[in-house]
């Protein structure tokens, strides 16, 4: 029997090859796994990896639950910063995660988040949801050349997907600073936020728009930051359903990570809180 779940999230843990730190946990289910957790959530993981990178111990005592698609490779991107712009190669790639891979138990949670980094989601899931749906669709809108080299790519699969998404979450660079790629999407999504690094980020709901700017922080790594950002929109959208306070308080979740290397800069709710009690909301 699958254990109860709040917060489900679907796509490649990955293996990051970073120069000058070896192999590290990553990939949006990681990081945003673990900040749900971080949050207070029972948090389920459906992910398909190999099991020569050890990975599962570096989640242990994070997740609630963990479904795994058995693969003889684990999604694996060497990840390198030039001139403040991030370059990808995929070396390796885990096994697809289809609708049948997803324990049925699950597919009720009322928090879901289709995760993908590679391609590797069916967008079938989408419409098999019974909760709030979050989609971070920056695995659908990249491809890889013969060397594995990321490039962008159309996001295609739009119409499959949205229809059936509460919140999307997508960033600057993967829209390539082109805003008028949003405006179909909107059509469909009750609430789009446009991350934006340092500056913050815009959301739109409602049929408004409202840019929220970060919380300061000393940058030491930027990875992972939006689906750090992603994890805690959701959550405070749920909680609290006014999506210009969740994206204050996913600013403020995101920009504590990227004070320390990997995972371990994210940090936990009573920090949050703290902070956003001496530093509230002003619209």
């Amino acid at each position: 029997m699958q254990p109860s779940i709040d917060y489900l999230i679907i796509g490649h843990i990955t293996r990051d090859l970073r120069p000058g730190k070896g192999d590290l946990l990553g990939g949006t289910v990681t990081y945003s796994s673990i900040t749900a957790a971080r949050m207070g959530y029972r948090v389920g993981v459906v992910t398909s990896a190999g099991e020569g990178f050890r990975w599962r111990e570096r989640l242990d005592g994070e997740i609630h639950a963990l479904h795994v698609v058995p693969s003889e490779s684990t999604t694996t991107y060497f990840i390198r910063y030039l001139d403040g712009s991030r370059e990808l190669i995929l070396k390796e790639r885990a096994k697809s995660i289809t609708v049948g891979d997803v324990p049925s138990g699950w597919l009720s949670a009322p928090l879901a988040h289709l995760a993908p980094v590679s391609q590797e989601v069916d967008p079938e899931l989408a419409g098999m949801l019974d909760g709030k749906v979050l989609v971070t669709p920056q695995g659908w809108m990249r491809c890889w050349d013969g060397d594995g080299r990321v490039v962008p790519y159309p996001f295609v699969l739009s119409s499959r997907v949205l229809p059936h998404t509460s919140v999307m979450v997508v960033s600057e660079e993967d829209i390539d600073h082109d805003r008028s790629l949003l405006v179909p999407w909107m059509e469909h999504v009750p609430v789009l936020v446009l991350t934006q690094g340092r500056d913050g980020c815009t959301v739109f709901a409602g049929g408004e728009e409202q840019h929220i700017s970060p919380r300061k922080a000393k940058e030491v790594d930027p990875t992972g930051a939006g689906d750090i950002f992603a994890a805690a929109f959701l959550i405070r959208w749920w909680e609290t359903g006014d999506p210009w306070l969740s994206g204050y308080f996913a600013n403020v979740v995101a920009s504590f990570s990227v004070e320390r290397w990997g995972v371990a800069g994210i940090p936990r709710r009573q920090k949050v809180e703290a902070w956003l009690g001496e530093h509230p909301w002003v619209p």
